[in-house]
């Protein structure tokens, strides 16, 4: 990740030759007389590389945005997954105690019964699905 948000090396070097040739032409432009064919041309030149040095800012900006919408979308991924696990690991667990424990499970149950009425399901389910759905963002 890091590599990307570091300038490289041919972009640094192109933005700052494009600053070099803006300062020269400023320089020029400084010395000429400005009713001269050689001053309108020298303008033009600091109008195309100023607007060179635009586009490979622009540049610079679609390279971010893409890698940071990439690594959203892993992050996304990675979420998913993890929430998977978490699930398996949750039902691996409720299925080992109810194999393994069954009167315990039997007795925890009638002691949670009051408490486990089906809108108070159907809240937390409700509430985890919200959670997570905005988690998600």
């Amino acid at each position: 990740m890091d590599g990307v948000l570091q300038e490289n090396e041919a972009n640094a070097a192109n933005f700052k030759e494009l600053v070099g040739h803006i300062n020269i032409a400023n320089n020029r432009l400084k010395q000429m007389i400005p009713s001269s064919e050689t001053h309108a041309q020298t303008l033009q030149e600091m109008q195309d590389y100023y607007e060179r040095a635009i586009q490979d800012r622009q540049m610079r900006i679609a390279t971010l945005t893409e890698h940071f919408a990439e690594r959203e979308r892993d992050l996304g991924a990675d979420k998913t997954v993890l929430v998977r696990a978490c699930c398996a690991l949750v039902a691996s667990i409720v299925t080992t105690a109810v194999v393994l424990a069954p009167d315990e499970v039997n007795a925890a149950m009638l002691v949670c019964a009051p408490y486990l009425t089906p809108d108070r399901l159907a809240g937390y389910a409700l509430t985890a699905t919200i959670a997570y759905g905005c988690g998600a963002r």
